[in-house]
């Protein structure tokens, strides 16, 4: 990228030159050429260079001595790698013995002389090669180019280069902006002055003829000798600088008369051929002969002149004064030629004191990086250190303070020592430490077996080894163990424990591990899945483990029966995971307690996996809340009359992280039965009113959020307080709050939740019953509940359009609470034939697929901002 960035810099800068100021120009081109040889090499920067020099020759204005830049790149790049000198120096002996002189010699073979224009291009492009060289040189060392790209670390700054580029710059720099703009200046006062000088002649020439009459002038247009010598009178007089050359002619550009000799116009005279003209202003124009091939020298100049042409009013004819630069070119040659003779002094000098300077100065740190170098070894050693004497008082300074710097280093190494064998009879006891340490976090205290946190690490690195294995994991349990704790007490079950450690560690070998996860629980992995070998130890484990124990206590002795449930799950078969291998051997172990005492199961011969997978879902559920897997959908709800979203309904989802999605409808009974449905209920509550709040303080419009209720929530708390919690934390007002409830609450306790209905209704909270129709509530006694809507079930919904059963009885639900002063929200609404039903029968809002499905809290805002009823019926539906 850096590479291509700079070839084409490289070429816009050959194309777009710097002038000065009669043909004297610098080009920077080289600058990124030499960016590309620092950073890349001689040879893809000689190869940009020469594509570069070809381009420039073939599409643009070429200049020969441009291929001495290119072979600049060549020649100092080479010098470069192979001497590793200093580039500026190379690129000087180049221009001095290789560039200047081969200038010199094309121009005088060119031109068979060496004048001042000679002198001048040597000069100019001389300069031109070596400023292209500092340029780049200078970027290169402390513009970290390459560093902000991510190529390279930056690199050190060499004090004498520095020193070097600062005097050269301080010299090349302020003399040539001076150059500069003494040219543009002197060329707009060449000018201003040629202008001036052009008008004037043109102007009394004008002023003069124009007070002829008419018919005179037409005399003239026809070549009367008279007049023509008349005219030619007022040309003369009017010549007020000898080098001023006037002509009259016509629209044909036949010349009439000139002040110069006629015959070299040949009659005709168009200045306008075979040059390039540029507009001066209304009248004067400046005109250079075209290039046409290579460019040896500045001759161009010479040839290029100012031209003034008035036409006269009633007459073809025109009269042209023109103004020739070669006078002022050549003295403004001479003038370059000796400030740029004088910056090459002037430079040579500069550089030379910078190459005293910093060799005075980095002689002195030159001595004292010798003493300083290997300082440390020499101290450890107690070398005789001799520091230099330095002349440079800030280095002499700095001496000073190595020298303070190497007694307290002596002094520090002493102590060093004194504290190493200090440190040596600490890490015996740190290793002993950790040793201990190490124990205590991987082997259980009590019976010095691995504990839970080796045996997860051992399963881990065993599963992560990269050759095929099989492996059982048997998950024991003894039975009976918390019956021993509760009558003999807690110091016998530990003595108990330590002896069933004991047996189990018997068969421990190279292709098993023992390890006990916490008060009875042991697991056992074995390097083997046979299911012979893996039931033969099973039965091997049952049996040792039902082998009285006897234990004395106080004087007594006991003889204590116990057995064990073995849990088995196989590795690759039954799982292939760490944590599903011990969840699936803990859930046969328990299969093995139901079956008797002292049994043991394979994971593989369960025969219900809806109990399985009953019991890990309750042990994910009571969890689910804690690990953010609840979720909340928000479907939304709309009136059918005005048009709009009136309403949204938040629906809640398990994201199980291993079963996905889990609708309500299953997870909710399991809620119930574990007793986690108030959590999840009042959590759901929460976050379903700040919701709603954060979308009315965003500017949305205020509308009633709805969260359906389980009648465990509010049997036995205090629901209304939970609601007025909920409320106060969210900053919702009770009446943009809607709670529903399904016909079933009234079925237990009907006093009690009616009771508490009303007093949430008289809280300004909307009650609504959800799926009416399908359960179990009078018709007669609606008219006592404390409601404010009625939610018809789906299944009246669905085909309502189709199945006139479905209609009747929707119309009659629709009919009755209008009659009791209820709304009605139909859900389930799926086609436009369901919502063209509704309409029919003045149902007053919908809810369903048609309008969208229950989606986040973000995409809910894209379907407020989207809505348009008559767009949705267009669509045919879902916005989403």
């Amino acid at each position: 990228m850096l590479f291509m960035v700079l070839a084409v810099i490289s070429l816009f800068m050959r194309i777009y030159e710097l002038p000065f100021s009669y043909g004297i120009s610098f080009a920077f081109g080289n600058v990124f050429i030499f960016m590309i040889l620092r950073y890349y090499g001689v040879t893809k920067a000689f190869v940009v260079a020469v594509v570069i020099n070809l381009l420039d020759w073939h599409f643009f204005y070429p200049d020969f001595y441009t291929v001495f830049f290119t072979i600049e790149v060549l020649l100092v790049g080479l010098a470069w790698k192979k001497t590793k000198h200093n580039i500026l120096l190379l690129d000087a002996l180049y221009w001095i013995f290789i560039g200047a002189p081969a200038i010199a010699l094309i121009f005088y073979l060119h031109r068979n002389t060496i004048n001042v224009e000679g002198y001048l291009v040597v000069v100019n492009k001389s300069i031109n090669g070596f400023l292209n060289m500092l340029i780049a040189d200078i970027i290169v060392s402390y513009v970290p180019v390459q560093r902000i790209l991510g190529y390279k670390k930056r690199k050190l700054t060499d004090l004498n280069k520095m020193m070097l580029h600062l005097t050269i710059v301080s010299v090349f720099g302020p003399f040539l902006l001076y150059t500069m703009i003494d040219g543009w200046l002197s060329q707009e006062n060449m000018n201003s002055e040629i202008n001036h000088m052009l008008e004037r002649s043109s102007s009394s020439i004008m002023v003069e003829a124009n007070s002829w009459d008419i018919s005179d002038l037409r005399k003239v247009r026809l070549k009367s000798p008279i007049y023509l010598n008349r005219f030619d009178e007022i040309i003369e007089k009017n010549s007020f600088e000898g080098d001023l050359e006037i002509l009259l002619v016509d629209g044909n550009h036949n010349v009439y008369i000139s002040n110069r000799d006629e015959s070299q116009y040949n009659e005709m005279y168009n200045w306008g051929e075979n040059g390039e003209i540029t507009k001066i202003n209304e009248n004067i124009f400046m005109w250079f002969p075209k290039q046409e091939g290579l460019s040896f020298d500045l001759s161009r100049w010479n040839e290029a002149f100012y031209i003034t042409d008035a036409a006269f009013d009633d007459v073809d004819l025109k009269i042209q004064v023109r103004k020739s630069l070669q006078n002022y070119t050549k003295s403004s040659w001479e003038n370059y030629l000796n400030k740029f003779l004088i910056l090459l002094a002037f430079s040579i000098a500069a550089i030379s004191v910078a190459i005293a300077m910093s060799g005075f100065l980095s002689r002195d740190l030159s001595k004292l990086t010798r003493s300083t170098t290997g300082l440390p070894e020499k101290l450890k050693r107690q070398d005789l250190i001799e520091w230099p004497n330095i002349t440079i008082s800030q280095v002499n300074s700095l001496v000073e303070n190595f020298k303070v710097m190497s007694n307290n280093l002596v002094t520090l190494f002493s102590e060093t020592r004194i504290m190493n064998s200090q440190l040596l009879s600490q890490t015996k006891e740190l290793k002993n430490s950790k040793e201990q340490m190490r124990k205590l976090a991987y082997y259980d205290i009590l019976t010095e077996l691995p504990n839970r946190l080796c045996f997860t690490e051992y399963l881990e690195d065993l599963l992560n080894l990269a050759e095929e294995k099989q492996l059982a994991v048997m998950f024991i349990d003894l039975n009976r163990f918390k019956r021993i704790n509760d009558t003999l007490g807690h110091e016998v079950g530990d003595i108990l424990i330590k002896e069933i450690a004991k047996r189990l560690s018997y068969f421990l070998k190279e292709d098993s591990f023992v390890a006990r996860l916490g008060g009875d629980e042991f697991v056992v992995v074995l390097n083997y899945s046979e299911r012979e070998k893996v039931s033969e130890v099973a039965t091997y484990i049952n049996e040792i483990l039902s082998d009285a124990v006897e234990l004395s206590q106080d004087g007594n002795v006991h003889e204590l029966h116990i057995s064990g449930s073995i849990g088995i799950c196989l590795y690759p078969d039954d799982a292939l995971e760490k944590s599903a291998l011990l969840k699936k051997a803990d859930i046969a172990m328990y299969a093995a307690k139901e079956t008797g005492e002292n049994t043991y199961k394979f994971y593989s011969e369960l025969t219900e996996p809806d109990t399985i997978e009953k019991l890990f879902l309750e042990q994910s559920l009571c969890k689910a809340l804690e690990k953010n897997e609840i979720i909340i959908n928000y479907q939304p709800k709309v009136d059918i009359k005005l048009g709009i979203i009136s309403g949204v309904e938040a629906l809640i989802r398990w994201n199980h992280p291993q079963y996905g999605l889990i609708s309500p409808a299953e997870f909710i009974p399991l809620a119930e039965e574990i007793g986690v449905i108030n959590q999840i209920g009042e959590w759901v509550l929460i976050e379903g009113c700040k919701q709603n709040k954060i979308w009315q303080n965003n500017g949305y419009p205020k509308i009633r959020i709805s969260v359906n209720l389980s009648l465990r929530q509010i049997i036995g708390s205090d629901f209304v307080e939970t609601v007025k919690n909920a409320l106060d934390i969210s900053g919702l007002e009770a009446e943009y709050l809607e709670l529903e409830i399904t016909e079933g609450f009234f079925m237990k306790n009907s006093e009690y939740v009616i009771e508490l209905l009303r007093e949430l209704k008289e809280m300004g909270i909307c009650i609504s019953i959800d799926d009416f129709g399908t359960g179990y509530s009078s018709l007669g006694r609606l008219k006592d509940l404390p409601i404010n809507i009625l939610k018809i079930d789906r299944s009246f919904i669905t085909n309502i359009c189709c199945e006139d059963s479905n209609k009747s009885i929707v119309a009659a639900i629709i009919e009755l609470a209008h009659s009791l002063g209820l709304s009605v929200i139909a859900e389930g609404v799926e086609t436009i034939e369901d919502l063209k039903a509704l309409k029919e029968l003045h149902c007053d809002k919908i809810q369903g697929y048609f309008i969208s499905k229950p989606v986040s809290a973000d995409e809910f805002e894209k379907v407020i901002e989207n809505f348009t009823f008559e767009s949705i019926k267009e669509a045919g539906g879902n916005l989403l």
